[in-house]
């Protein structure tokens, strides 16, 4: 339409995309992996274009406002740093989960969001969450820190205040982010829509969506973690 999107105002993004050289007898274990991926949901990471052309934007981030270095002189650019470092925390407190396998599951104190409201809260009743999380009801949340943000409890809690606490975020850093990084909660998981998998000529044919926010890039690393390709610098 002729009016300008507005942040917030883009539901999602579905992706086609053709990756070559895909061996033929490849593709058994891809669709077992794009089935799985369907059912328990992608890992929410950021992408590495999140982080620069170079890869350095949290390094920058972090020279100004952890160590108290120069400001960036664009809005833009200090809007960019904040969110870098942002997403570079919560990609570490997400592979702690995906290392112990509970990025789709809760663990004590989780603060977990509603797949159809959005809203977040706290359950005592891991076995009843674990259902919920199952049926795709809720999923749980980690941290995209900033001053506003809503902390977990129990031992989610004790975990986000350790990453905190290790990457130099105090109240002090999190102050200086202002209104540029308030704080949220991302959902560990991203649900995989309309998936599809076909052969191509030369390789094969991927369909999938995404909601607002999510990387293609990651659905392919989860799906070629073999080394067919590096997701890093796939296109879509």
């Amino acid at each position: 339409h002729g009016r300008k999107r507005k942040p917030g105002q883009l539901r999602g993004n579905r992706f086609e995309l053709v990756v070559r050289d895909v061996p033929e007898d490849a593709l058994p274990a891809l669709r077992e992996a794009l089935e799985t991926l369907v059912a328990r949901g992608a890992p929410n990471a950021f992408g590495a274009q999140r982080f620069g052309r170079d890869g350095d934007n949290v390094a920058k981030a972090r020279a100004w406002l952890v160590e108290g270095g120069r400001p960036p002189r664009g809005r833009f650019e200090k809007r960019l740093y904040v969110s870098a470092l942002q997403s570079d925390a919560f990609n570490r407190a997400l592979a702690e989960r995906l290392e112990e396998g509970s990025f789709d599951r809760p663990i004590d104190g989780d603060l977990f969001r509603k797949e159809d409201t959005g809203g977040l809260f706290v359950s005592d009743d891991l076995a009843r969450a674990t259902e919920r999380c199952a049926a795709w009801e809720i999923s749980p949340t980690g941290p995209m820190f900033g001053r506003k943000m809503r902390a977990p409890e129990g031992e989610a809690g004790a975990r986000e205040a350790r990453l905190r606490e290790a990457l130099g975020l105090d109240d002090a850093v999190l102050a200086r982010f202002g209104k540029l990084g308030l704080g949220t909660r991302r959902p560990y998981r991203v649900r995989v829509a309309d998936a599809e998998l076909a052969p191509a000529e030369g390789g094969v044919r991927l369909a999938f969506a995404l909601p607002s926010g999510a990387y293609a890039t990651v659905v392919l690393g989860e799906l070629f973690k073999g080394g067919l390709v590096d997701a890093s610098r796939a296109g879509s």
